[in-house]
């Protein structure tokens, strides 16, 4: 009795699947935004993020040229550069690499400012930032 349940089982197995397309549920993905940005030799830029939804966010910093850049995390109310105006809430300061990357705890709609800090005399640099919540 056992055997002859096994081929109606599978044939029940299929149809589900079929029913369902075929694809096995997924889980959603993280929000995240991407911005791309300029900072001039020498300077710093800043951008206001708002979290669509609650979690740890990360924050990463990428780029080509051949300079040391640096990230910051502070409230959105900071209006100067922030190890000398505000208080960092999260920071990486990496002098190797071309890349930089932060964690912080958020809360759905809290806003806050992301900072590109370039410490190269000469050069411009192009940048993304890609901020992902889980």
């Amino acid at each position: 009795m056992g055997r002859s349940l096994l081929p109606i089982l599978g044939i029940g197995l299929a149809l589900l699947a079929a029913a369902c397309g075929g694809k096995a549920p997924t889980a959603p993905s993280a929000p995240s935004t991407t911005i791309n940005g300029t900072v001039a030799a020498y300077g710093t830029s800043s951008h206001d993020v708002e979290m669509a939804t609650g979690g740890t966010v990360t924050i990463t910093l990428t780029w080509t040229a051949n300079v040391d850049l640096d990230l910051y995390l502070t409230d959105n109310q900071c209006s100067g550069y922030p190890p000398d105006r505000c208080f960092i809430l999260a920071q990486s300061i990496q002098s190797a690499g071309r890349r930089e990357e932060i964690t912080w705890p958020v809360k759905q709609q809290e806003r806050y400012k992301i900072w590109v800090d370039n410490f190269s005399p000469g050069l411009a640099a192009d940048y993304t930032i890609e901020v992902v919540v889980r």
